[in-house]
């Protein structure tokens, strides 16, 4: 199954809208920052902990790098 068609399907199933192609990259720079400035596990981890505490892509991306900055 191809990538587009994929996420289509798993958000539908979780009855919402696929993510914006600005979002997806914004997702990827946040799981990026996280893989490497921790273990590669955090991720996934700091990538779900910002949907569930309901902060924007934009607004992680800014946080988890000011994280890494202090």
């Amino acid at each position: 199954m191809e990538s587009d068609e994929f996420l289509s399907k798993v958000a539908q199933a979780f009855g919402t809208v696929p993510p914006s192609d600005e979002d997806i990259s914004t997702v990827l720079s946040i799981a990026s920052v996280s893989a490497h400035s921790s273990e590669r596990k955090m991720a996934p981890i700091v990538c779900w902990l910002s949907a569930k505490a309901g902060i924007s892509p934009k607004d992680a991306l800014e946080i988890v790098s000011g994280v890494v900055d202090e």
